[in-house]
């Protein structure tokens, strides 16, 4: 058993699957602030300092709620059989229920979908959701008496791939419950099955695959996440609702070019491609990159406008017609499905995610394994402020992540403030280009500079 009083404070949240998963919890479209959000913060990684703990005196078996208070979640539950049912048959029936709110969820795009809420409000509006929909579950059984508490998967060799799930106690034992799936998880003797069993018997996992048991594979039981949910704090908690943020939407738009399978919404492969090429969107400190759409060209086209004071030292710089913009984002969002491309993001600073500017790189150029930065423009006003500085640092974790060894930029060597910047980004290395040390691009001479990646 787990020491009761050791520091659970690297286990607990987010950062404790890394920083893909930071990057992509962080960025959740539910609300700040919610009842989604303190779940997800409130998790404790399985493992075996926690396992003992999580598995004995972690959650309460006292689920103290009140009849009467959630009467279309009781007649919900009374649809599932009474009482008297044996506990697995009405455990699988409430998982049936659940499993069926993903054939209601809304038409009409992105546009149309929601997050968050009570429970009965994605009931009534139907979710594919999975973190959504695991909730549900887990608020149903526990009016239906079975203590429950939520589990989040994560497949740890795919970076932004993971699933929801629930946990239900019955017959002495927690056993995992997929809402989104309908799967109910058991021991080969038939026993609930703990979401640790799975994590360490593959073939026990195996033993539930079928045609819609989607996330039924040892892979998305890499790691995983427990976390208290108790519907008689209902009152206290926080179920706003939410439309799609930027970031999701860009890897919804992504996933759904790309035909992709599911992360928490079990619609598309949630903050992108994996850890082979950049991702779509994420944040470091105060700043925020995100994949461009084409509805922003104008605003790029207005940002890069602005850097024509840097023109006479960089001829990167000179005004060019906004078809030039267009042409970079339709090439980048042509190539989001591609393992290897151009790949153009935007750039936002401060609370208001204002746009700072963008960049754009080549992945695998000049050579495999590099990745050559085209182009980096920061609005003046957002100049010296650190936006460029946290822009670069992560990158460069996110393309040491994504295999990539190098990262490479060009620099004229009369742009003085830009050599200056890109050496105090680890870009210290002046290597050779076409051949020699110092080359000349559009009539001035430059260099360019390496950066070595995972250091």
């Amino acid at each position: 058993m787990a020491n009761r009083t050791m520091d659970l404070a690297a286990l607990t949240g987010p950062e404790a699957f890394g920083r893909e998963y930071r990057i992509m919890l962080d960025n959740d479209p539910h609300a700040p602030g919610s009842a989604d959000r303190e779940i997800v913060a409130s998790m404790i990684r399985v493992c075996d300092e926690t396992a003992g703990y999580l598995y004995d005196g972690h959650t309460s078996l006292s689920i103290g709620y009140a009849e009467g208070t959630r009467l279309g979640l009781e007649r919900l539950c009374a649809e599932a059989g009474s009482p008297a049912s044996a506990p697995e048959q009405r455990v699988a029936a409430i998982a049936d229920l659940t499993r069926g709110l993903a054939g209601k969820s809304p038409a009409g795009g992105l546009s149309a979908m929601r997050f968050g809420g009570t429970e009965e409000q994605i009931i009534e509006r139907g979710s594919d959701w999975c973190a959504d929909v695991a909730r549900v579950g887990c608020a149903l059984y526990q009016v239906a008496g079975f203590p429950c508490r939520m589990v989040y998967l994560f497949d740890l060799r795919a970076a932004y791939s993971g699933h929801v799930i629930v946990e239900v106690h019955r017959s002495g034992k927690w056993g995992a419950v997929d809402s989104m799936c309908g799967v109910v998880y058991r021991t080969g003797a038939g026993a609930p099955a703990t979401t640790w069993e799975l994590m360490n018997d593959a073939g026990l996992v195996e033993r539930h695959a079928g045609p819609e048991a989607w996330y039924t594979n040892p892979e998305q039981f890499t790691a995983a996440g427990i976390a208290n949910y108790h519907v008689r704090d209902a009152s206290r908690d926080d179920y706003s609702v939410t439309g799609v943020n930027d970031y999701t939407r860009a890897v919804l738009a992504m996933a759904d070019r790309d035909g992709r399978a599911a992360f928490a919404g079990c619609t598309a492969s949630l903050a992108g491609q994996g850890s082979a090429m950049v991702p779509l969107a994420w944040s470091e400190g105060q700043t925020a990159v995100r994949a461009v759409e084409s509805a922003q060209t104008p605003a790029l086209h207005a940002a890069f406008l602005e850097c024509a004071d840097a023109a006479a030292l960089d001829p990167s710089f000179a005004p060019v017609p906004e078809g030039e913009i267009a042409e970079l984002v339709a090439r980048s969002e042509a190539d989001a499905s591609q393992e290897r491309g151009f790949r153009m993001r935007s750039i936002h600073a401060g609370p208001a995610g204002d746009l700072a500017g963008y960049f754009h790189l080549m992945e695998d150029v000049p050579a495999a394994g590099d990745a050559w930065l085209s182009i980096l423009a920061i609005r003046p006003r957002f100049r010296r402020s650190g936006v460029g500085t946290e822009v670069i640092a992560g990158l460069r974790q996110e393309l040491a992540a994504g295999g990539f060894h190098f990262a490479l930029a060009r620099v004229y060597l009369a742009n003085v403030p830009a050599l200056r910047f890109w050496m105090r980004q680890g870009f210290t290395e002046v290597v050779p280009h076409r051949g020699d040390y110092v080359g000349s691009d559009q009539g001035k001479p430059c260099i360019v500079l390496r950066a070595t990646l995972g250091r």
